[in-house]
């Protein structure tokens, strides 16, 4: 739904516990390969009149050097 250099909020199908650690795997068109983003889950709420979720997601570097890849893309 929408995405930041330290974050993004993303729309499911369930809800996720707050700080629920997630993995992200992003693929991005004229680009080899993918970035895999770790993170967890701030806050999470329910769609009025849908049955999904949106949930923030604040990214951090436990998942290795592809965040940096990541916040790059946002200069």
């Amino acid at each position: 739904v929408d995405i930041s250099p330290s974050g993004m909020r993303l729309k499911l199908k369930q809800a996720l516990t707050i700080g629920e650690r997630v993995t992200v795997v992003i693929h991005l068109e004229g680009r080899p390969g993918s970035l895999r983003l770790s993170g967890a889950t701030r806050w999470s709420e329910p769609v009025r009149g849908d049955k999904s979720f949106l949930l923030g997601i604040e990214l951090d570097d436990t998942g290795g050097p592809e965040l940096e890849s990541w916040r790059r893309l946002f200069d």
